[in-house]
């Protein structure tokens, strides 16, 4: 079953540094504010499922007593916690961009509330 995760862990990461990638050349081609939120959107759940990937790595690596460090753990904790902030507020000023929405309070709300 950890050979199935571990590649597709693998296929996730593929497909969201495509993703980005190809919303980076959409940006570059028609400078949609659209395509580069969608961009690092994308990049940051790339960056987030590549930390998840390394922290089976290095469980089956180092055992599993290696990743039980509590300044790992909380560090881990912390960047989690602020890459997944960063991919929502990408995703929901994607939203905001779509329909419309220009105030600027109703922008701010999942950053300010899913913030530590």
């Amino acid at each position: 079953m950890e050979f199935a995760t571990y590649y597709f862990t693998l296929l996730v990461m593929l497909a969201s540094v495509l993703a980005a990638a190809t919303c980076f050349s959409a940006y570059l081609v028609s400078r949609s504010r659209a395509m580069i939120l969608a961009f690092g959107g994308f990049l940051c759940y790339f960056i987030d499922v590549a930390f998840m990937l390394q922290d089976s790595i290095a469980a089956v690596v180092l055992g599993t007593s290696a990743g039980a460090d509590a300044g790992y753990l909380l560090m881990r904790s912390v960047a989690t916690i602020l890459i997944g902030d960063a991919c929502l507020t990408f995703f929901w000023l994607l939203v905001c961009d779509f329909v419309g929405e220009r105030c600027r309070s109703l922008m701010a709300v999942p950053p300010s509330r899913s913030s530590f």
